[in-house]
C-alpha cells in the first residue's frame, strides 16, 4: 500500500485527473483504514467534507465506503455506486497477485445538474446534520456534477491506471 501511495504515477494520476475532470482521487487500505489523497491540497466536494468534518458524518461515509470497497474487492470489479448523501462514488479495487491490497476511490460528484429539486433532495439527506440552508446552498452550488455515462468513462480510465499501477 505504502508503495502505490509514494509512487510518483499515483500522484501524477491523481493531478490530471483532477485537471481533467475536476474529481478528486484517493488510495484507501481494503478496509478503508487508511486513505491518502492524490493532491493533500485538494479538498474534493465541500459538501462531503463538511459531512466527514462531524463524527456521524465521518461514520456514514466510512460505513458506505467499506462496504462498497469490500464488494470490489471480493469480486474484482469496479463499482459506481450512490452514497448515503446521494453522491456517485467509484471504488476500483487494486490487486495484486489475486489480493486486494488497496481501493482507489473517487466520484462524490452530483447524479445531476444542480438545480432546486436536487437541493431539496440533498436538504433532506442531511437534515440531521443540522448545516444552515445559505451553507449548504453555496457548497451546492460549488459541488461537482458529471453525467453518468461520463462516469462510466472515467471508472474505466481508473480501471486500467489501477491495472497497470498493480502490474508495475
Amino acid at each position: 500500500f505504502r508503495q502505490l501511495v509514494e509512487s510518483p504515477e499515483f500522484a501524477e494520476f491523481a493531478l490530471i485527473l483532477r485537471r481533467l475532470t475536476g474529481l478528486s482521487m484517493a488510495l484507501n487500505t481494503p478496509d478503508v483504514a487508511t486513505s491518502c489523497i492524490g493532491l493533500p491540497q485538494d479538498t474534493g466536494n465541500p459538501i462531503c467534507t463538511m459531512i466527514r468534518g462531524t463524527e456521524e458524518g465521518l461514520r456514514r461515509c466510512e460505513a458506505c465506503d467499506r462496504s462498497q470497497h469490500a464488494r470490489a474487492g471480493s469480486d474484482g470489479k469496479a463499482k459506481l455506486y450512490l452514497c448515503h448523501a446521494g453522491f456517485y462514488d467509484m471504488a476500483i479495487p487494486l490487486l495484486i497477485q489475486g489480493e486486494h491490497v488497496a481501493t482507489i476511490s473517487s466520484g462524490q460528484v452530483l447524479p445531476e445538474q444542480p438545480s432546486d429539486a436536487g437541493f431539496a433532495q440533498l436538504r433532506l439527506r442531511l437534515q440531521w446534520m443540522d448545516i444552515p440552508e445559505q451553507k449548504l446552498r453555496r457548497a451546492y452550488a460549488q459541488a461537482p456534477w458529471m453525467a453518468r455515462d461520463r462516469l462510466a468513462h472515467v471508472m474505466r480510465l481508473l480501471e486500467i491506471f489501477s491495472g497497470q499501477m498493480c502490474d508495475s
